[in-house]
């Protein structure tokens, strides 16, 4: 079947919109680099800094949330898992399919002892941000979710329990 040519934009039209998605209180925001960040609903993924600092800066100086802008420009501010403190635990989104589903990864307030590193959890997030589930590990200390389908089949790392051993 033969597709038609996209109709052409009026004459003096902008080709594209710039839009300042401002922050959450800190001093930055960005996208997240290589996820999909747009869909065709008119959606977008980011993070951004609250006006919280960080004092351990793991990952920034702030603390940093993920976001949702909406069609209508509303900002939502992801939740997060319950349990889960967001006004000192960070969260990225680092995928959004066409259909509105999210997957990224909250910290849970606890370091992980191997690593002295902040522990993460997988999470996904249902169309509009809903419904946070966190994923668990695999007995280890952390896991993320960095990419979903349209079929809510989700692909992420996790650590186990098992040490590894020097050779």
């Amino acid at each position: 079947q033969r597709k038609r040519p996209a109709p052409a934009a009026p004459a003096g039209s902008p080709l594209y919109r710039l839009i300042d998605l401002g922050t959450l209180g800190g001093p930055a925001s960005s996208t997240v680099f290589p996820a999909r960040a747009l869909n065709n609903r008119g959606e977008m993924i980011a993070f951004a800094e609250t006006a919280v600092s960080d004092p351990n800066c793991y990952f920034d100086s702030y603390i940093m949330h993920g976001f949702l802008r909406q069609k209508n420009g509303n900002i939502l501010d992801l939740p997060f898992p319950p349990g889960i403190d967001p006004a000192t635990n960070v969260s990225l989104v680092g995928d959004m399919t066409g259909s509105g589903l999210l997957s990224g990864f909250v910290t849970n307030g606890l370091l992980d002892p191997l690593t002295d590193f902040p522990e993460t959890r997988a999470v996904i997030w249902g169309r509009n941000g809903v419904g946070p589930m966190d994923l668990g590990t695999l007995g280890g200390n952390a896991s993320q979710a960095p990419a979903r389908n349209q079929r809510d089949d989700t692909v992420g790392v996790a650590l186990n329990d098992v040490r590894e051993h020097p050779h």
